[in-house]
């Protein structure tokens, strides 16, 4: 659970440190490769956080749903 709560927080402070920079235009961003590569990387990193929380909350519904199945049965 912390490597997920872990996840979230970076996340935050990823879009924290992209704040100031979502008033550049498409073409300030085309026209710095670096500045382009810095939001571009950050995102990634963040939408990756974002799908590792998912799958953690898709599996541990799965792991529920096993858990309270076992017990009916049994």
């Amino acid at each position: 659970m912390e490597r997920y709560r872990t996840a979230l927080r970076a996340t935050e402070s990823i879009l924290l440190k992209l704040e100031p920079l979502k008033t550049k235009t498409n073409d300030e961003l085309a026209s710095d490769p670096y500045l382009k590569d810095i939001v571009e990387c950050n995102l990634e990193v963040a939408a990756q956080a974002c799908i590792d929380i998912a799958n953690w909350i898709t599996s541990m519904q799965h792991i529920k749903k096993w858990l309270k199945d076992r017990n009916c049965s049994g």
